[in-house]
């Protein structure tokens, strides 16, 4: 038995009546009938009444595959879920300047429908609303509008553009996800964020404008749009979610400003061409693949800010020629710099405690690398296949070595290992690293220690470390670095007996001539 969904068809229109008001609906629960033209009136007479048509309701015109165009008088002002949904022959409708209400899924599927006008009335577009309304062309999105739901415009392949009022503060998940023929987005200057997935897979988006007032770009937002060249994230942007830019194998260069404090993981991952990266000055961590296989990228800043850089943040990154590590970090993840192939240069300021497995692993055109005091243990294949590395500088803090931390380092020919203590040491770290051609140099009361300990005693040589004179911060050389240490030490009435280096008992003007006469020397 097919159930009756209304009080009344006039003029071939179904309707139910509440008090003095109209509304809209199909004929039973097998839905619909309507097909050609339809024009609903303002108000309709039933047993003498006037009724005023004020709401389409939920399903009124469902799959209804005939529909080709409908007009709504002046007199709604809702249109409920699902109202026009399937109605896959919809060319044209009109929405009225009273309606304030665009339900969930209103027009979804409306394949055939290439455009709409909403008009200044309307205040919330539902979810899924304008779901694969694959002729749509171009939408304005009025300023009255204050909220636009998850998927509203979802896989409108057909959009060209958009522009979203002022009024919006917010618009849900995946909003113009998979819209591939989208090409420029305006953002109005009322929008705080851009939710999950919002521009996710619009291949053609070339431009899109951030306004001030967006405080948080959400994950995924621009995942995969593999046409934008570059964009501008405002100053007020404080967090950038998980894979936000991700595969934006076009977008070349970027900029993220000092009021963000975390970079997402995945964020930047295979953005192919992106060539240079400025990171704020307010970031204290950088998430795991964030900058993975950006294989053009050439410069990078890291700033003191930043205290952990996650597992593989910038493996194959291969056009990288070299890093600094801020003082800051204190945390590098497994293979954050795997297979950066260019990497001829790396700096490990104090503060990084551990390198964990695989980090530098296959940096083909690292040379030499000084691993500081601060460090305590070296993790498994850290430097594996760093073809060209001819020099090692290992602090004295390092207490283990893991397993096959420099393998295949073909072209080693000097380690300066200042522990005192051997570290406990994998005994294939050093495999087929050549180390019987190499020279190990180490204490000076620690030589016979070595030499007893495997695999250190394979080196061909083992001779006693020359004192660096004047290395007041442990990165094994003398430089403006320490010139400026006694400079501090001066200026805080200290006394450090190890910056006193001509033995006067005292640190002063002397001492800095001291360093700056053995930075002449070297």
């Amino acid at each position: 038995m097919v159930a009756s969904a209304f009080d009344a068809c006039i003029d071939g229109i179904y309707y139910n009546f509440s008090e003095d008001e109209a509304m809209v609906t199909y004929k039973n629960t097998s839905y619909n009938s309507y097909s050609g033209v339809v024009i609903i009136p303002e108000s309709v007479i039933s047993n003498d009444k006037i009724y005023s048509v004020t709401s389409i309701g939920e399903g009124a015109f469902y799959k209804c595959s005939g529909l080709t165009s409908v007009t709504i008088p002046n007199s709604v002002t809702n249109i409920s879920d699902g109202s026009f949904a399937s109605c896959s022959s919809l060319v044209s409708i009109i929405i009225p300047e009273c309606v304030t209400n665009i339900g969930n899924y209103a027009f979804s599927g409306c394949a055939s429908l290439t455009s709409i006008t909403i008009p200044e009335s309307v205040t919330s577009i539902g979810n899924y609303a304008f779901y694969k309304c694959s002729g749509l062309i171009s939408v304005i999105i009025p300023n009255s509008v204050t909220s636009i739901g998850n998927e509203a415009f979802y896989g409108c392949s057909g959009l060209t553009d958009v522009t979203i009022g002022g009024g919006v503060t917010s618009f849900g998940e995946k909003v113009f996800s998979e819209c591939s023929s989208l090409a420029s987005v305006t953002i109005g200057d009322g929008v705080t964020s851009i939710g999950s997935s919002a521009f996710n897979n619009c291949s053609s988006l070339t431009s899109v404008t951030i306004p001030e007032s967006v405080t948080s770009i959400e994950s995924g937002a621009f995942f995969n749009c593999t046409s934008l060249p570059s964009v501008i994230i405002p100053n007020s942007v404080t967090s950038i979610g998980n894979k936000a830019f991700a595969y934006c194998s076009s977008l070349d260069t970027i900029t993220i400003p000092d009021g963000v404090t975390s970079v997402g993981n995945s964020v930047f991952y295979l953005c192919s061409s992106l060539t240079s990266v400025n990171i704020g000055n307010s970031v204290t961590s950088i998430g795991y693949d964030a900058f993975r296989n950006c294989n053009k990228l050439s410069s990078v800043n890291i700033p003191e800010s930043v205290t952990s850089i996650g597992n593989s943040a910038f493996e194959c990154c291969n056009s990288l020629p070299f890093i600094v590590i801020p003082e800051s970090v204190t945390s590098i993840g497994k293979r954050a710099f795997f297979e950066c192939s260019s990497l001829t240069s790396i700096n490990i300021s104090e503060g990084v405690t551990s390198i964990d497995d695989y980090t530098f692993k296959s940096c083909f055109s690292l040379t030499s690398i000084i691993i500081p005091r601060s460090v305590r243990s070296i993790g498994e294949n850290v430097f594996k296949n760093c073809s060209g590395l001819t020099n090692v500088t290992i602090g004295n803090g390092v207490s283990s070595i893991g397993k096959r931390a420099f393998e295949g380092c073909s072209d080693l020919t000097d380690v300066f290992c200042y522990a005192i203590i051997v570290p406990q040491t994998e005994s294939d770290a050093f495999y087929i690293s050549n180390i019987a051609s190499a020279t190990l140099h180490v204490p000076e009361g620690s030589i016979e220690l070595y030499k007893a300990e495997s695999p250190w005693s394979g080196f061909g040589t083992i001779v006693v470390l020359k004192e660096v004179n004047g290395d007041l911060n442990g990165d094994f050389k003398t430089d403006i670095a320490d010139a400026v240490s006694i400079l501090n030490i001066m200026a805080e009435g200290g006394d450090d007996p190890a910056a006193d280096l001509n033995g006067d008992g005292k640190v002063d003007i002397a001492d800095f001539v001291c360093v700056l006469n053995l930075m002449a020397e070297q």
